[in-house]
Formats: structure tokens, sequence, C-alpha cells
């Protein structure tokens, strides 16, 4: 591994806890939001550090964090949304991504690009 790449982790584990951060506050405001909301249709099942299981429309869904690079060695968080297979959890659809900055910005055109 070269000086570059090992600098480039090094620096990925020190934000790792910045963008985990984020995506805890994203789960503690969501369960807020869903116990003032009182919506019957989106039930919290479990959450975790990286993830959050949701029942939505009676369909299993999960939420997971990760971080990704981009092409210009930027590091972001990734939370995607998979709808679970309720026979086969093996199976897993993925719905939506959206990823964010160490400030928690959602980047609109990063998602588009990702999904085009």
């Amino acid at each position: 591994m070269s000086q570059s790449e090992t600098d480039k982790v090094k620096a990925a584990i020190g934000d790792y806890r910045q963008f985990k951060f984020k995506f805890v506050q994203f789960v503690k405001n969501f369960e807020e939001y869903l116990s003032e909301e009182k919506l019957l249709e989106i039930q919290l099942k479990k959450s975790s550090n990286n993830i959050l299981r949701l029942n939505v429309f009676d369909s299993p869904v999960l939420v997971k964090f990760s971080l990704v690079f981009t092409a210009e060695d930027t590091l972001l968080g990734k939370v995607e949304f998979e709808k679970l297979d309720e026979f086969d959890v093996s199976k897993r659809e993925q719905i939506y991504s959206l990823f964010f900055n160490k400030l928690g910005n959602i980047l609109e055109s990063f998602l588009q690009f990702m999904t085009e």
C-alpha cells in the first residue's frame, strides 16, 4: 500500500466517527418524528450502530449506513434503503440511496450522478 493510500485510509478512519454520528442523529430524529406524528404506516423494528429496520406499509425495509469515496477521493456518508423479501431475507431490492458530507448536508447533485 502506497503512502497516499495509507494516508487516505487514516483520514477515513478519523472521519468515520463524524459520519457515524450524523447517521445516529438521523436515526434519533427519525424515531422522534415517528413518535410525535404517530405514523401507523411506518413502524420502527430495530436500530443499532449502522442499521435501522422498519416496516413500511407492512413491508420490511432496511436502512444501512456506510462510507464511500468519490472519484475525487472525497469521503461521503451513504445511507441505503433496501426492501427486504419477507420470505427470503437474502433477497433485497434497493429502493433509494442518499449521500451526505461531514457536515450532514445531503448532496443532491452527487445523488443524481450516482443514480443515473
